[in-house]
């Protein structure tokens, strides 16, 4: 992994499920997540790696390289919707959170180096980092995905009942 910083950028399209990633405005990767399967799949200078989430209530995923077939780590979440760990195999630790009240800002740490930051419009984002190390940069991303995405259906499912109550 080299050292250098350097600032990424993605896009979206507003209905898309596809983020792509650049460098330098050289597409280098993308990140595409369903929103009505448990599985996303990211690609970032040729490293391909699957989320694969389990679980209902306490929900957990695992990351997995997708060249090697095998799980490099899983990421924890708290309930809250808040915060999320990321451990990679053998034993490193990455806390992922959110840096301000509107949720456009995130960062993904552990206690020896610098964080890659993330921040976001609604289509479009840049991500700071120190190091390239794609699995981590991918799962920043997945996270805050993986939260909006938790956000809409709560919101759908007190709404929906609402608004038909509603309309009676």
């Amino acid at each position: 992994d080299k050292v250098m910083p350097t600032k990424l950028t993605w896009k979206r399209g507003f209905f898309s499920e596809t983020y792509k990633i650049f460098s330098d405005n050289n597409l280098i990767g993308s990140f595409n997540k369903s929103v009505w399967k448990n599985i996303a799949f990211g690609e970032l200078n040729g490293k391909k790696f699957e989320f694969t989430t389990t679980g209902i209530f306490k929900q957990q995923t695992d990351i997995i390289d997708s060249a090697a077939g095998k799980s490099i780590g899983k990421i924890i979440y708290n309930k809250w919707g808040t915060k999320a760990q990321v451990e990679i195999i053998p034993d490193s630790v990455y806390n992922w959170k959110y840096d301000n009240l509107w949720n456009t800002k995130w960062s993904l740490s552990d206690s020896s180096s610098k964080p890659i930051n993330f921040k976001c419009s609604s289509s479009k984002g840049e991500i700071d980092i120190e190091e390239m190390n794609e699995s981590l940069i991918l799962a920043g991303l997945f996270i805050s995905n993986f939260y909006m995405q938790n956000a809409i259906v709560v919101a759908v499912a007190i709404f929906v009942p609402v608004l038909a109550a509603a309309s009676r």
